[in-house]
């Protein structure tokens, strides 16, 4: 959407909602500079910019009950 045109759409909005904008448009601002801050910072994170989630919970997961693999009963027919 070119900018005069945009413009001219906030210029019809109220101040309340003028406000929103700004606020919003900040907020995106925020984040993205906190994204392209934290992927600058890591040298594991290929060229592209996407941060990989492979091995993302790699020794977060503390605990996993014994059962966790055993089939349940309720679905017993359907495995």
């Amino acid at each position: 959407m070119p900018y005069a045109i945009l413009e001219k759409e906030i210029q019809g909005l109220n101040e309340a909602q003028q406000n929103a904008v700004v606020l919003f448009v900040r907020f995106l601002l925020s984040q993205k500079t906190a994204d392209t801050s934290i992927i600058d910072n890591r040298s594991d994170v290929p060229s592209g910019g996407k941060v990989p989630l492979f091995g993302a919970f790699k020794d977060k997961i503390k605990f996993i009950a014994p059962d966790f693999d055993e089939p349940l009963e309720d679905f017993a027919e359907y495995m």
